[in-house]
């Protein structure tokens, strides 16, 4: 019987430990990339259900979005029948950040590199861009009612639009910032010192504009509603 080799055999085995451990960090390192990188397998959507199955379905449940860029730019599909739907389809517009409330959605558009707000209805299939100016940012949304903050060039403003037209609820040298929506009813919070805020509440309907409180960032500059529509009466960022 020939003999045994044992510098062989421990070379072989060393090699065979680097192989194995080599693979062991290798391919975490290679999926880890891959998601950094952004490489993923394309979203295959389903086409657009009936209007008529859509409203039906809208009227128990809220639109579960999500963003996907596979195809290129981030669009924003939505589940119908556990099988996603693609919503936004400009290969020439980033869609991010959606928010849904019953059969319409808002999104931020980047356009030409400027952040701008739409509004999608999904059962006439129409999206309509509502700003013009840049950037925007916060945008709530109640039905066909939106309201967010817009850059002016100096400071935030609230922009609201009531379903016709979009309005400009604000002016002037103070921030106005954390629109939120019910309704026709608008909360903001506008900043008249160093730690000095103003929430207030317009009412679309009358066009009135009333101070609800006067504090500090921490317990006037977040004012929100509940969800059976009142007036929090705890201002924390949501």
């Amino acid at each position: 019987m020939g003999q045994l080799n044992f510098s062989r055999i421990a070379k072989t085995v060393r090699s065979q430990r680097f192989s194995r451990s080599v693979r062991a960090w290798v391919l975490p390192v290679l999926l880890t990339l891959a998601i950094l990188l952004g490489v993923h397998t394309r979203v295959k959507a389903d086409p657009a259900p009936p209007a008529s199955e859509l409203l039906a379905y809208l009227q128990d449940s809220q639109l579960s979005l999500f963003e996907d860029s596979s195809t290129g730019l981030p669009q924003i599909y939505y589940f119908f029948n556990h099988k996603p739907v693609q919503l936004t389809n400009d290969p020439n517009i980033a869609a991010l950040h959606p928010i849904s409330s019953g059969q319409y959605v808002a999104y931020i558009g980047i356009v030409n590199g400027l952040s701008q707000v739409f509004v999608y209805d999904v059962l006439s299939d129409a999206p309509l861009q509502l700003s013009l100016t840049s950037p925007n940012e916060g945008v709530s949304i109640d039905g066909n009612q939106l309201a967010w903050q817009t850059w002016d060039g100096q400071n935030w403003q609230i922009d609201y639009f009531n379903g016709i037209e979009v309005k400009q609820l604000t002016s002037g040298g103070n921030n106005s910032i954390n629109a939120q929506i019910k309704g026709q009813e608008v909360l903001y919070a506008t900043q008249i010192g160093p730690d000095d805020w103003l929430a207030q509440e317009y009412d679309g309907a009358s066009g009135q504009l009333t101070t609800i409180r006067e504090g500090d960032t921490s317990s006037t500059a977040y004012p929100h509603f509940n969800d059976d529509g009142t007036i929090s009466s705890e201002f924390v960022p949501q």
